[in-house]
Order: C-alpha cells, then structure tokens, then sequence
C-alpha cells in the first residue's frame, strides 16, 4: 500500500490526529474547485485508502483527476472474499464525526427554503445524495 503516491498529488495536505484504526488526512480535492479541504483520505489498519469528498465527488473522479486509479494505491489486487462483516457498536461522538458534515448540509437547505428560495440543481443532487448515505446507514445498522 502506497498511500504517499496520492497525497504527493494533493494540495493543502495536512495529517489529522492518528486514531487507534487509521491514519487519516484532509487535502483539497482535486476534482472540483475546492477552496478548503474537503477530501477526507485515510488508510486504515487493513492498508485500505478509503477516500471520501464532502462535495461528494467520487472516488474514481478524484483519483482521475491526479492521473490515478485505485490500483495505483495497492500492492497488489484486493480480494475482499477473505473479510468478514464485523459488527461494532459506536459511540454517539463517533457517528457524529461521521455525519457532521451531512447535516450541517441538510440544516444549511433547510434554511434557504424556509426562506422560500430555491435550491440550485446541484445542490439538489447532493441533497439527494446524502438521504440516500443516510438511509442506507440506517439500514444497515438496523441490519447489522
């Protein structure tokens, strides 16, 4: 696992305090016009670069646009075939931390159409987007 091959491509790199799963880092990302950092990347203790825009610009989109593919991190093919789910309870702070972002989003929306303003059509994508990561969240943790 190289993850220095992509965060040498990244502007505004900085590393955030190392938790007791991963080394986690925020840049700004390469695939929209960014002005703060809002690429979180983090490679995990399995030596998995888990990379995630709060614009919500994909991972395929980020790494294209430093000239990578998710290949190009790894050392060799990933077999997922050999992981089990494991089940975890997490703490309150941490599905925060987790979903900060997505609600400051929401709570911002919110506040333009209670003002009776339209939302832009992207902005209506990203909204659509993050019901969605919600959603799924929720299923899975009553599933899990």
């Amino acid at each position: 696992m190289n993850i220095d091959i992509l965060l040498n491509r990244l502007d505004g790199v900085k590393q955030l305090p190392k938790d007791i799963h991963a080394a986690r880092y925020v840049a700004k990302c390469p695939a929209h016009d960014d002005t703060h950092p809002s690429l979180a990347v983090t490679l995990t203790h399995q030596n998995q670069v888990l990379i995630h825009c709060r614009a919500h610009c994909g991972g395929i989109d980020v790494l294209a646009a430093v000239g990578l593919k998710f290949k190009d991190l790894h050392d060799r093919p990933l077999d997922y075939q050999g992981y089990k789910r494991v089940k975890r309870a997490y703490s309150y702070q941490q599905l925060f931390e987790v979903f900060q972002y997505d609600i400051a989003f929401v709570m911002q929306c919110n506040q333009i159409l209670m003002k009776g303003e339209p939302l832009p059509k992207q902005t209506l994508l990203n909204l659509y987007m993050v019901a969605e990561k919600l959603a799924y969240s929720l299923r899975a943790a009553n599933n899990g």
